[in-house]
């Protein structure tokens, strides 16, 4: 038996690869607030957090390891070159990939929200509430990575959930509906 990750992001395969073989890339990317630019990366890790898939690296136009969500990425990954040559990069040590992942987990610890689920509604059993150990009214809270993916989650259960603590998780998900209600009016 061999192993299988599932993913329907485009950019894993080559980012693998580029990962594999040392290799910096290239791809567009766009940040919560819709802003698409142009990074370039010496990519050293892949990680599912949540469902969504990470990639470490070191940002070589911010000149520090950065996480982009492969989610994010809109355009191909291509390779860098130079010439006929593919740009290549020294992997970086083990501690220094430690050290990233551990600050990647702090980030997460210290993302914390309350959302309250309708009972037997599709989010109840999502976020898995049926469990005996969850909250028997519905509330529950977590750890998350990225409040606007988080918020994109929480908007696809409509009225079947509600926002209790964090008030720029609350906004964020009722600044994406009204952007469909404006998109659509």
């Amino acid at each position: 038996f061999a192993p299988r990750i599932n993913t329907h992001e485009p950019s894993f395969l080559p980012l693998t690869a580029a990962i594999e073989n040392c290799t910096e890339v290239t791809f567009s990317y766009r940040k919560a607030n819709g802003e698409v630019s142009r990074r370039q990366v010496q990519p050293w890790s892949l990680h599912n957090i949540d469902g969504q898939w990470l990639l470490q690296c070191f940002d070589v136009n911010q000149n520090e390891p950065r996480n982009f969500v492969l989610k994010r990425i809109v355009s191909k990954v291509q390779t860098v070159r130079i010439g006929d040559l593919e740009v290549n990069f020294t992997a970086p040590p083990i501690d220094t990939l430690e050290a990233t992942t551990m600050d990647l987990m702090e980030h997460i610890r210290n993302q914390v929200c309350e959302i309250k689920v309708k009972k037997d509604s599709g989010a109840w059993f999502h976020f898995h509430l049926d469990d005996s150990s969850t909250s028997k009214d519905g509330s529950i809270s977590f750890n998350y990575m990225d409040l606007e993916l988080l918020a994109e989650e929480l908007r696809d259960f409509g009225s079947d959930v509600s926002v209790i603590k964090q008030k720029e998780l609350a906004e964020a998900v009722k600044a994406g509906f009204q952007k469909v209600v404006s998109d659509h009016a």
